[in-house]
């Protein structure tokens, strides 16, 4: 995990870093070149362990992360964090998201298009400590994680609505789900799994979600 602040970033850091710099991104604005250069510093870090540390994590068709060969890994941003994770131990998909506290017109959002009245009451009933900003986060980033986690076993789209959200226990920090429709073979409706989480300051969330 990276800490960093966009609004002092200077694209030259690329070339110090020795870190490519692709077209697309150089086209656009200073806040999402920090992003992509603190993600692919974190990748880089979380490579480091494998003895991988000087493989380029690319950038794929859907402008995906494409990690070395037998490579699993993930990452994500939200200024001012960043992080990256390669798995120590051999794993078929993962998915890490951080997530900052929303403004209440986002926050409505979220519940309004990924967030079912249950799921709410049970994140409610899980964790009355929370503050709604807080759990709506949580429940948006454990989505994320787990669509990055299972996209490449599914190979297509799928919206908030293919999981949902049973229980959560801040305490042993983690998000029981169920999957409501068929996504693959190991993950048809009605299959359980399990997101993980934590709570970092400044009430930013980081959830993950490994299979």
């Amino acid at each position: 995990m990276v800490e960093y602040a966009p609004q002092r970033f200077d694209p030259s850091a690329f070339a110090a870093a020795g870190l490519h710099l692709p077209v697309h991104i150089a086209r656009s604005v200073p806040k999402r070149q920090a992003e992509y250069f603190f993600g692919r510093l974190a990748a880089r870090l979380a490579l480091e362990p494998h003895g991988l540390g000087a493989e380029m994590v690319k950038t794929g068709m859907q402008r995906e992360p494409v990690w070395p060969p037998g490579v699993i890994g993930s990452i994500t941003h939200a200024a001012p964090w960043c992080a990256a994770v390669v798995p120590a131990t051999r794993r078929r998909g993962l998915g890490i998201d951080i997530e900052m506290p929303l403004p209440p017109d986002a926050r409505a959002s979220v519940i309004a298009t990924a967030l079912a009245r249950q799921e709410l009451e049970a994140l409610a009933a899980g964790a009355p400590s929370i503050d709604q900003e807080t759990l709506v986060a949580l429940a948006f980033s454990a989505k994320e994680s787990f669509y990055k986690g299972l996209h490449g076993a599914v190979r297509r789209f799928f919206g908030f609505e293919a999981m949902r959200i049973l229980a959560i226990d801040p305490e042993r920090g983690h998000i029981d789900f169920a999957v409501a429709e068929d996504l693959c073979p190991e993950y048809g409706s009605g299959a359980k799994g399990r997101a993980h989480l934590r709570l970092l300051a400044d009430g930013a969330v980081l959830t993950a979600f490994a299979r």
